[in-house]
């Protein structure tokens, strides 16, 4: 039994850990990142993008960025109603498979509200597909 908790457990802990990074197919990562942006979870948004390399000692200086560029994604939100639904399309590649860009739609909960669509770009980044800003 207690064989069984701790596999449970770490079951639990391997998809919490998966939820949070990119991995995944690129679809699954670009609608992640707009959930995510939509719900102003600037921390998700954080760990879905591609990092530069230089990155260390500047994480807050990204995180404000990425907080300034949400403000229009929250607001349009907020007067829409909220969302209802995101969709994603297939991914497109590029020949090596290495970018990809998946077609996000948003639909709003107020009606009359046009769906919003937007294209977001992909890149492998150590095995894990990750938002290209």
């Amino acid at each position: 039994m207690r064989v069984l908790h701790g596999a449970i457990g770490l079951l639990f802990s391997t998809l919490s850990l998966l939820a949070c990074s990119g991995g995944g197919s690129p679809e699954t990562v670009a609608k992640k990142f707009a959930e995510a942006t939509f719900e102003n979870d600037i921390d998700t948004m954080y760990e879905l993008i591609q990092l530069p390399d230089d990155i260390e000692g500047k994480e807050d200086r990204v995180r404000g960025k990425l907080q300034m560029m949400n403000v229009g994604a929250v607001a349009e939100s907020t007067t829409k109603g909220g969302v209802d639904e995101i969709r994603v399309g297939d991914a497109e590649y590029n020949d090596d498979k290495t970018r990809a860009t998946v077609q996000v739609t948003v639909k709003f909960n107020k009606d009359g509200e046009p769906e919003r669509t937007q294209r977001i770009n992909l890149v492998q980044d150590d095995g894990d597909w990750k938002v290209r800003l």
